[in-house]
């Protein structure tokens, strides 16, 4: 599957307790590959990591706190029992495709049920795919910790239950997708990986995370079209394309040096049929003094600089345009100046080739 050149995406998240208001803005600026929508300001089940993860919670993998967040249970009354049944749940998910263990539940992806809905009363309207997304191992690994206040990733039995489920609930949703005859896309949203290279964390290696990547990617394929990666963060993009995915999602707006830095890589994705997300619409405040003809300005200049960086202007026409990250915490009349603005600036280049 090929994505339409310059068509409009965005990330997931969007500032609304109501799935109706953030379906409304989806469905008319997002057109062709709608997303389903992350609620945060619903509560914390709604947060990027319980959001995908219940199950963990009732196996008793993770336990919830007093404050609304999440933790790795440790080696509590029955872990082993625990992990026994968790494997018994992957293993029937992994290799027969029963997936309702790794399900969302309604109260943490109010916009998931809500999308599919709308879809089922109304159609799929112009769309030519569905988009799904997930949070990364690594954002979701570092940001757990167990009893003792270490992070999650360093536990090696608790990272592979956390990439196991992450990826198994991506095929969940991927097949609910498609059951309305179109291709599901998933998104992995990990701007953690720029903890790659960095003296805070010199023991997580690279060639680890590009085999967690690879191991998720082989798992997800087996019910979505296409994968991408998101990450609003200066990141080593050598990682993903190594991992094998499908579109990058970067943040032209914040971090497009870090792009620059791994041009030579890129220009191996693209020219393996690898499609870029410009995400070059600010989701800040920013966004109220950004008009078309500023990011048109921005989106020249950038695309010059990779091409003198040695990639062919004709691969660069593999790409879609996306805000720079989610909406979530922001205000809804930032979210529609964005929404709107990326659809634009997205319909603008479709016209002119």
């Amino acid at each position: 599957m090929k994505l339409q050149s310059y068509s409009a995406m965005a990330i997931g998240s969007l500032p609304f307790k109501e799935p109706e208001k953030a379906l409304d803005l989806i469905w008319k600026y997002i057109p062709d590959y709608p997303h389903w929508p992350q609620l945060p300001q619903r509560g914390p089940r709604e947060h990027f990591v319980y959001q995908y993860l219940y199950p963990l919670v009732q196996l008793g993998i993770l336990e919830e706190q007093s404050n609304g967040k999440m933790r790795v249970a440790g080696n509590s009354d029955g872990w082993e029992e625990k992990l026994t049944t968790f494997y018994t749940w992957f293993l029937d998910g992994s290799e027969k495709g029963n997936l309702n263990n790794f399900r969302a539940t309604r109260e943490s992806a109010a916009g998931f049920y809500s999308f599919l809905e709308d879809i089922e009363l109304f159609g799929t309207r112009r769309a030519k795919a569905l988009k799904g997304q997930i949070s990364g191992p690594l954002s979701v690994s570092l940001y757990l910790y167990d009893q003792e206040g270490k992070s999650a990733y360093y536990n090696a039995e608790v990272r592979d239950v956390l990439i196991k489920a992450l990826s198994l609930q991506a095929r969940w949703q991927a097949k609910e997708m498609a059951k309305h005859g179109l291709p599901a896309i998933i998104f992995i949203d990990d701007p953690a990986v720029a903890a790659v290279g960095s003296s805070t964390f010199v023991s997580i290696q690279r060639e680890a995370v590009v085999e967690i990547f690879k191991e998720m990617l082989a798992e997800i394929r087996k019910d979505a079209a296409l994968i991408g990666v998101h990450s609003c963060a200066g990141v080593d993009w050598s990682i993903f394309v190594d991992a094998g995915i499908d579109i990058i999602s970067f943040d032209a707006d914040q971090y497009f040096e870090s792009l620059l830095v791994y041009s030579k890589s890129i220009k191996e994705f693209l020219a393996r049929g690898g499609t870029l997300a410009w995400g070059g619409i600010p989701t800040t405040e920013a966004i109220f003094n950004t008009d078309k003809k500023g990011l048109v300005t921005a989106w020249k200049r950038q695309r010059e600089r990779l091409v003198k960086a040695g990639i062919a202007e004709q691969l660069l026409n593999q790409m879609v345009i996306t805000p720079s990250c989610g909406a979530g915490t922001l205000t809804s009349q930032a979210a529609e100046k964005i929404y709107s603005l990326n659809y634009d600036f997205a319909s603008y280049l479709q016209e002119i080739g």
